[in-house]
């Protein structure tokens, strides 16, 4: 049997929030990222850094960051490749190019 995931209040959290979903579109939050990729906070700001993950969109005020879902669901296809973000936007170039 299947958990049901609940915020502490008892009511189920929004699509975007639950761990381990990533919704069809929009954004995610940093939980519900690391939960989808199996990392801890800062080996994920780490991968940030040298280009294995997408960088984080800032939210108007500076304290909260947020990642596009179809940038997670495609870093997902890449490192099942063997590949990086940066691999990714490499080969974006050569083909602009």
């Amino acid at each position: 049997m299947v958990e049901k995931i609940t915020s502490k209040a008892g009511k189920r959290p929004p699509a975007n929030q639950q761990l381990g979903v990533i919704p069809k579109e929009g954004f995610m939050r940093i939980n519900p990222v690391l939960s989808v990729l199996g990392e801890n906070r800062t080996s994920f700001y780490q991968g940030i850094l040298d280009g294995t993950y997408p960088p984080q969109i800032k939210l108007p005020g500076g304290r909260s960051s947020v990642w596009k879902a179809s940038e997670i669901r495609e870093v997902i296809e890449l490192l099942e490749q063997g590949k990086t973000w940066l691999d990714r936007n490499e080969a974006d170039k050569k083909a602009v190019a």
